[in-house]
């Protein structure tokens, strides 16, 4: 019994340990209007052949969906594809890394029709 209770309480405290502030993270979304939750798309960005829109809900959709996050999610019309991967694009200007601090991208993505190529990353708009 004095075992039981003895791998017990060490498998609490492992357990345990991992909930330590020292190991929490605040999560905070660096980019405004991350969820297109304003209703509009501002301040993102687009170039190249693209129509944008923020909606409630993706009409004509394959799957019909709700936004997976929120009220709002962004549709986006490609109505040619570029000769190169970097013609068109969605982007939003001004944020700043920090040194030493870790970053989570993510994004909750489908494609309609076709297929989906998509460079997906930080990275400044022009040369240094």
């Amino acid at each position: 019994m004095k075992t039981r209770v003895v791998w017990l309480t060490a498998v609490l405290l492992i357990g345990f340990m991992g909930f330590s502030p020292s190991r929490a993270q605040e999560i905070v979304n660096i980019l405004e209007n991350g969820g297109f939750e304003s209703g509009a798309i501002d301040p993102w960005g687009i170039y190249g052949s693209i129509t944008p829109e923020v909606v409630e809900e993706l009409v004509g959709a394959a799957v019909p969906e709700e936004p997976i996050e929120g009220d709002y999610c962004l549709h986006l019309v490609v109505s040619a594809a570029g000769a190169n991967w970097w013609e068109i694009g969605l982007n939003q200007g001004g944020l700043v890394f920090e040194d030493g601090k870790q970053y989570t991208l993510s994004a909750f993505l489908k494609c309609s029709e076709g297929t989906l190529d998509i460079n997906f990353k930080p990275e400044m708009i022009g040369d240094p």
